[in-house]
C-alpha cells in the first residue's frame, strides 16, 4: 500500500445496495451519480404500492453529505426517481426502497417528470415485459452550453436547491442506458440489445419521438465519465451500437421535421463532436 494512504483514501461517493437496485451517491452534487437496476416481468408485479410509500432521507449517509427532504420544499422541482417505483412492485420493501433520496434527483415536474419522463419509464417497463430481463442505468448529467457572449467558449449553468453549504445540484439533463436480454430458443444462448438516451431536464413536447434522444454510447460515456456495461460492450459492439444510435437519432429528427418542431440539437451541443467517422452529427 502506498504510504500516502496511511490515513485513508478521500471518499467522495458511496455505494448503496437495495433490494432491486444499486446506487452510487455523489456527496458533492447530493445526487445519485448513477442507479443500476435489473427488472423482469416478475418484478413489475406484486404487492408493492406507491400509496404505502413515502420519501425518506438515507440514514446510511452522513447528514452533511446526503440530500434532505427540506431541500425539495418549495424548490419548484419534483423528487424524481432514477429507479422507477413502478419497476419494483415485487414487495412493499422493494417499492419503499425506491423512495430513498439516494434514488432521487431534482427534476422539472410539468412536461418532464410527470409527463415525458414518465412515458419513457413506461417504454422501458414495456420492454421488460417482452424480454427475459432488462438492466437499466439511470443518472443525472451536467452538460455545458455555448457561452452566451458568443466567444466560442463553453460554460456551465444550472440551479442549486437547499441551503449552503449543503446544496443540491440541479442536473441539466438525464440519461438512461438500457440493456435488454433475450434467450435464443434456437441455440439456447442469450442475445442483448442496448440503447442510450439523453434528455434535457425541461418540458418536452409530447410529440417528440424518443428516438430523437438516442445517443452514441461512447459520447455519453465521455460526458458522464462512466463506462456502461463493461462486461458486454466490447470495442466492436460499441461501434455497432453507436452506428445504430445515430440511425435512430436521424429517424427521430426526421419525424421532428415532419412535425415542424424546433430542433433540439443546440440543447445538447456539447454531447457530441462535430465529426465522427466522417459523418456530421448533432446531439439529440
Amino acid at each position: 500500500m502506498h504510504r500516502a494512504l496511511k490515513y485513508g483514501i478521500p471518499q467522495s461517493e458511496t455505494l448503496r445496495f437495495y433490494e432491486g437496485f444499486v446506487a452510487s451517491f455523489d456527496h458533492r452534487t447530493r445526487n445519485p451519480k448513477w442507479v443500476l437496476e435489473y427488472i423482469t416481468k416478475e418484478s413489475l408485479q406484486g404487492e408493492g404500492t406507491r400509496e404505502q410509500s413515502q420519501f425518506y432521507e438515507d440514514q446510511g449517509l452522513e447528514q452533511r453529505f446526503r440530500s434532505k427532504l427540506e431541500d425539495y420544499h418549495s424548490s419548484g422541482y419534483d423528487r424524481g426517481h432514477m429507479a422507477a417505483a413502478a419497476n419494483h412492485r415485487a414487495s412493499q420493501n422493494a417499492m419503499n426502497d425506491t423512495f430513498t433520496l439516494s434514488n432521487v434527483s431534482p427534476q422539472v415536474g410539468a412536461g418532464f417528470n410527470r409527463d415525458y419522463w414518465a412515458r419513457f419509464e413506461k417504454f422501458v417497463k414495456d420492454t421488460a415485459k417482452v424480454s427475459d430481463g432488462v438492466y437499466i442505468v439511470t443518472g443525472p448529467l451536467w452538460i455545458p452550453q455555448p457561452d452566451a457572449r458568443g466567444n466560442g467558449k463553453w460554460e456551465m449553468r444550472h440551479p442549486m436547491i437547499g441551503k449552503p453549504p449543503q446544496l443540491v445540484s440541479v442536473p441539466t439533463h438525464y440519461f438512461k442506458v438500457v440493456l435488454a436480454e433475450n434467450s435464443s430458443s434456437r441455440h439456447g444462448t442469450h442475445q442483448a440489445a442496448v440503447g442510450a438516451f439523453v434528455m434535457p431536464n425541461a418540458p418536452i413536447d409530447p410529440q417528440t419521438p424518443v428516438t430523437a434522444f438516442a445517443v452514441p454510447l461512447e459520447a455519453l460515456e465521455s460526458v458522464s465519465g462512466a463506462k456502461f456495461f463493461p462486461g458486454f460492450t466490447s470495442d466492436r459492439r460499441r461501434i455497432a451500437l453507436d452506428n445504430a444510435a445515430l440511425d435512430w437519432q436521424a429517424e427521430g429528427k426526421a419525424r421532428l421535421k415532419l412535425l415542424d418542431r424546433v430542433s433540439i440539437a443546440q440543447d445538447q451541443a456539447a454531447l457530441l463532436p462535430k465529426q465522427v467517422t466522417g459523418q456530421t452529427l448533432v446531439a439529440a
